[in-house]
């Protein structure tokens, strides 16, 4: 609120002024709580959380059918409740992240992700607690400001390079595979458009982007 424009950064593999919308995000973990027993002598008596991070993920995964096409859902098992399978694990957490265009499409199917983390806690009658982790919106584009960066970046320049910084580059890509090597294609191919394509020629072959 209160802000009319906001200047900000984001790493790169190249020095260039973003033209290209990005998506907004939310994130949250989704812990359950259930009840520890024995899983040979007595398994009616536990209520498995880890079966319950395991619904509601087969839930977000159903989902996936029904959302914009655009969305993104991805999900990482921050606890698993342990590493005895001979024990109904009583506590497991998973954290989900909703990615969208707009925030107000990231909101709505944050809603039926939260559906989905209930069912599963009333499925396997456990408890469930959400823990907000962060969000962020859409990115709205100005290009009066961009184009005025723009200029101000050439000014300035890339950033200065020596032959360690090629050697250290040089290494780090010697680590990757052959597609993730060509830089130049990535560029040209993905989120640049034309534009991209005749950038691209001007560092194919290089170590390191050196222009703007």
């Amino acid at each position: 609120n209160d802000v009319d424009a906001a200047i900000t950064w984001h790493p790169f593999t190249s020095s260039n002024i973003m033209t290209f919308n990005v998506l907004a995000t939310i994130s949250s973990y989704f812990k359950f709580y259930g009840k520890s027993s024995h899983a040979s002598g007595s398994p009616h008596h536990g209520r498995s959380a880890l079966d319950a991070v395991e619904l509601m993920n087969v839930g977000v995964n159903f989902l996936r059918e029904h959302v914009e096409q655009d969305t993104r859902m991805h999900y990482a098992i921050t606890d698993t409740g342990g590493s005895s399978p001979n024990v109904v694990q009583s506590e497991a957490a998973v954290l989900h992240q909703i990615r969208a265009p707009k925030l107000s499409q990231v909101r709505e199917i944050y809603e039926r992700v939260l559906n989905i983390a209930k069912g599963a806690a009333l499925m396997t009658d456990t408890k469930l607690e959400v823990v907000f982790d962060k969000a962020s919106s859409n990115v709205l584009l100005n290009n009066v400001l961009g184009a005025l960066l723009y200029e101000k970046f050439k000014e300035v320049g890339p950033v200065p390079v020596n032959d360690k910084d090629l050697e250290y580059a040089r290494k780090i890509r010697e680590t990757l595979s052959g597609k993730e090597k060509h830089l130049d294609e990535f560029i040209a191919n993905s989120m640049f458009g034309e534009v991209g394509r005749e950038v691209a020629k001007q560092f194919s072959g290089k170590e390191i982007i050196d222009i703007i």
